[in-house]
């Protein structure tokens, strides 16, 4: 999974470190490493920034709280 977010993400316009850097964001917010990555190809292949990423995934995991 790891290189498939990494060639969404550079098809995107992120390098290789950037990937990682909001993978592992996401990763501290408490989502799985899988699941980061799942989520991070969705999001650069839909072409929605990532800089937002950690956001998008605080407000989701308080979704499913709800």
């Amino acid at each position: 999974m790891g290189v498939v977010m990494k060639i969404a993400g550079n098809n995107a316009g992120y390098t290789k470190a950037q990937m990682d850097a909001f993978a592992k964001s996401l990763e501290q917010s408490g989502i799985s490493m899988l699941q980061s990555r799942n989520i991070l190809t969705q999001l650069a292949t839909a072409n929605i920034d990532l800089a937002n990423a950690s956001a998008l995934g605080r407000v989701a995991q308080d979704l499913a709280v709800v």
